[in-house]
């Protein structure tokens, strides 16, 4: 992964490194699964599911991305995603109920995009949530909430706002009658952070 040196960049992908650190470390359950993954141009998995306990948020916190570049393929991130929510252990599981959450400064410049990976979602019943960095994000991240019964947050990097902090609050509460039910629902985060010069970024692609 590149640097991120422009020193705005650099504060905007800290507050949102912390806040998805905020989520790992006090918001999600213990017994609820949690994979990172990091797309620019192409996607990674940078933690394959992982059952949350006093053991492993550590571990998971340090897969956050520190740095980025590249273009933006929404629709790479939500594939792998989906891939990854189609494993636990080694062994092939059923990705209904799972959950996707899209961190993202936004416009989709690199294919594939969110809607070639749409019907897929759609059809596994996995909800997608997404955060995105003011209104000039994407606009298909909205349809994509939409969708998918998922919920689609704005973000402004450029004030004192504790909305991120809240929208992931807000994510984390809406999960637990379904957790109660399943308690293997997994979340999983999926990031994204533009290296060139932006007024909205976020965390973290390669």
């Amino acid at each position: 992964m590149n640097a991120v040196s422009n020193p705005d960049k650099v504060d905007r992908l800290l507050k949102l490194r912390q806040a998805c650190q905020q989520y790992i470390m006090d918001v999600a359950r213990d017994g609820e699964y949690i994979g990172i993954v990091q797309f620019s141009t192409t996607a990674e998995t940078k933690a394959s599911l992982t059952i949350i306990s006093n053991t492993t948020r550590d571990a998971l916190v340090a897969e956050l991305p520190t740095s980025a570049a590249g273009g933006t393929s929404v629709g790479a991130g939500l594939d792998k995603g989906l891939t990854e929510l189609g494993v636990l252990d080694g062994n092939a599981i059923d990705p209904d109920g799972g959950y996707l959450l899209v961190v993202t400064d936004g416009e989709e410049n690199t294919t594939p995009l969110i809607e070639a990976i749409k019907p897929k979602l759609i059809a596994s019943s996995v909800v997608v949530d997404s955060i995105a960095i003011s209104q000039a994000a994407s606009g298909n991240l909205e349809s994509l909430a939409q969708d998918t019964n998922g919920q689609l947050f704005y973000f402004r990097t450029d004030t004192d706002s504790n909305s991120l902090n809240e929208a992931l609050l807000v994510i984390g509460a809406r999960g637990a009658s379904k957790y109660n039910q399943k308690p293997h629902l997994a979340r999983y985060f999926f990031m994204h952070f533009k290296s060139q010069p932006t007024r909205h970024a976020c965390t973290a692609a390669q």
